[in-house]
């Protein structure tokens, strides 16, 4: 299944709408679904969703996380709430995926190289279960490689710790030029014969 958004140049004056269409590699086609509308000034921010138990989740601009259930009779899009609060001082705030559920990672304001790890429970409580540091005020975090991994970023650097170990950092990889954007891919190495 792939998910594209394109923005809605002219819509109503107090929502932010996207168009949403989807491709069905069952059916082998493309179809559109309702418009997503969110208000005013709300936008999607992450160049990468969450995907887990057959949802995709989005984060967006005011710390809420948009949800799609993908597997759904109705297919249905829902907006929730983070643990965070929308609060401009924070740094960073990153949707992830920990220990196979929902999380979210961000770094507050007061913590120098820090970033506390909120998971989305099956009760819809989120719980803080981890916190990664880093080595440097500049490292962000990109993503969790598994549930005692972090792999943060720093210019044209990518630094692998074990975080849940006193912080080792496990690898350093030091790329040519910086990149743009980043994208964690996972694959479940199966062939796909795309006709």
């Amino acid at each position: 299944m792939i998910v594209s958004f394109f923005p809605l140049k002219r819509w109503r004056k107090f929502y932010t709408a996207y168009r949403c269409d989807i491709f069905d590699s069952m059916k082998w086609k493309w179809r559109s679904l309702k418009h997503v509308t969110l208000d005013y000034c709300v936008f999607l921010t992450n160049p990468q969703p969450v995907t887990n138990s057959g949802s995709i989740y989005m984060l967006l601009t005011n710390n809420n996380i948009l949800k799609f259930d993908a597997y759904s009779e109705n297919e249905k899009w829902e907006v929730f709430s983070s643990p965070i609060p929308y609060d401009e001082s924070r740094t960073s705030v990153e949707l992830v995926k920990y220990n196979g559920s929902l999380g979210l990672a961000c770094k507050p304001p007061d913590a120098a190289g820090c970033w506390e790890i909120w998971v989305l429970r099956k009760d819809g409580l989120w719980v803080k279960e981890a916190v990664a540091e880093s080595e440097s005020k500049r490292e962000s975090l990109k993503a969790l490689y598994d549930s005692e991994t972090s792999v943060m970023v720093d210019c044209e650097t990518f630094l692998f710790y074990r975080f849940k170990q006193g912080n080792n950092m496990i690898k350093k990889v030091v790329l040519k030029d910086t990149p743009y954007q980043i994208f964690s891919f996972r694959s479940d190495v199966e062939p796909v014969d795309l006709k």
